[in-house]
């Protein structure tokens, strides 16, 4: 996931030279190597990733922040964590004996230095041939409104929902306060916080929350809400929002999956979660009189 000058691909469009019958095999292997560079990242495999780009490769994003050479991406390879969808076929266009541009829109669904990484994007891929093998030169990644203005939609979650926690048994756990604001930021209050049976006194929470659509025109909230519990053992505590988003109801419904760690570890590292504990979440949002 890369993104390269809007400039640059005006003008090889420019000078594209239309596909022909027998340009098939060329298309074909185009495509394989865009899709083992694609399944390298998703995978994090840094040799094959240098493999299959040229070592003058330029990509710029909009979580990037900036241009980023091939050394820099994979440098930056932990902070990436994502599943890419493609919503169309690519569309490769020849420039060239040895220079195409492959196009296609997408899904992302993930995180970037543990911000949300989530929408709609239209990708742009530029191919050269060197010594007989088709490597990524460029590649841009502009960020789409979804056609059902599921970003729009996603505006309205902005707000406090009251919610009753419940644990897998169907037992009462608590009442909370879960906040959706404006630049993605999430913040979270419990009834539990001064302690109970099994739990420590702990904190409010703050985090992060992303939200996309789905079909029958609710919406997925997913959140990650960071605490501290105190006492002489103070542990972080993580919680992992699953959420559906009814915005004609204006409730959130779903899960909530609770992890302690000691205040040494990670609590962003999501591969280093474990023994979670999940509760189920229903809410209805606070409004005034």
């Amino acid at each position: 996931m890369r993104k390269f000058a809007a400039l640059v691909a005006l003008l090889l469009v420019m000078s594209a030279v239309p596909a022909r019958g027998d340009d098939v095999a060329t298309i074909e292997a185009v495509d394989n190597a865009a899709a083992q560079l694609d399944e390298a990242f998703e995978a994090q495999n840094a040799e094959a990733i240098k493999a299959l780009m040229t070592p003058d490769h330029v990509a710029v994003t909009h979580y990037y922040g900036a241009p980023q050479s091939a050394v820099e991406q994979i440098a930056s390879l932990p902070d990436l964590k994502y599943q890419q969808t493609n919503l169309t076929e690519p569309t490769v266009t020849l420039l060239g004996p040895d220079a195409a541009m492959r196009t296609f829109t997408a899904r992302l669904d993930g995180t970037f230095k543990g911000k949300p990484l989530t929408g709609k994007v239209f990708v742009t891929a530029i191919m050269v041939k060197r010594d007989g093998k088709w490597l990524e030169q460029f590649y841009q990644v502009t960020e789409l409104e979804d056609g059902n203005d599921g970003k729009a939609a996603c505006k309205a979650l902005l707000g406090t929902y009251l919610t009753k926690n419940s644990a897998k048994e169907g037992s009462f756990a608590s009442r909370s306060l879960v906040s959706f604001s404006k630049g993605g930021v999430a913040s979270f209050t419990d009834s539990g916080e001064g302690g109970e049976a099994g739990f420590a006194p702990f904190t409010d929470g703050r985090g992060a929350w992303s939200c996309t659509p789905s079909d029958g025109g609710e919406f997925r909230v997913k959140a990650t809400t960071l605490d501290f519990t105190s006492g002489a053992e103070a542990q972080f505590g993580r919680l992992d929002f699953d959420l559906a988003y009814d915005a004609g109801e204006e409730t959130i419904s779903g899960t909530a999956t609770l992890y302690l760690m000691p205040l040494d570890a990670d609590p962003l590292d999501h591969d280093a979660l474990k023994d979670g504990r999940q509760f189920e979440v229903a809410g209805k949002r606070v409004t005034a009189p």
